[in-house]
């Protein structure tokens, strides 16, 4: 965008958006500092976060597969896969717990189409839980 597209693109959002009474020139900054704001590359952070790019057709999506590293959850296994010890940040818990906590969430993923974090799971609030520390990491 050259910097006359900018300019006008600031003075048609600043006109959108003044009241009665507002500094036109406070009014055009804001509008300019919000358009030079640049954009969050979402793919690119959610997958240096871990996430997996997954396409297919139109949809394109960010899944989450290390859902554990999100609850805080550290967890030991005995060989046969079964949880021997669990810790959920740092303090331990029973491994019934930290089963069902691994289980209430089935799948988490960024939907790169309507942006928007989607999941299936039978505990929403950690999945929401799950959710926040993700954004917290953008």
């Amino acid at each position: 965008m050259t910097k006359s597209e900018l300019f006008k693109a600031a003075h048609a959002l600043a006109k959108q958006v003044i009241q009665p009474g507002d500094h036109y020139p406070t009014t055009f900054g804001a509008a300019l500092k919000s358009l030079m704001a640049k954009p969050v590359d979402m793919e690119g952070a959610l997958t240096k976060l871990g996430g997996r790019l997954w396409e297919k057709g139109s949809m394109r999506r960010i899944y989450f597969n290390d859902l554990e590293r999100w609850m805080g959850l550290t967890i030991s296994r005995y060989n046969t896969g079964n949880i021997s010890g669990a810790r959920i940040n740092g303090e331990r818990i029973s491994n019934s717990q930290a089963r069902r906590m691994l289980n209430s969430i089935d799948k988490l993923w960024f939907d790169l189409e309507d942006g928007q974090f989607h999941f299936r799971a039978t505990d929403s609030a950690l999945a929401n839980d799950v959710v926040n520390a993700i954004r917290a990491q953008i």
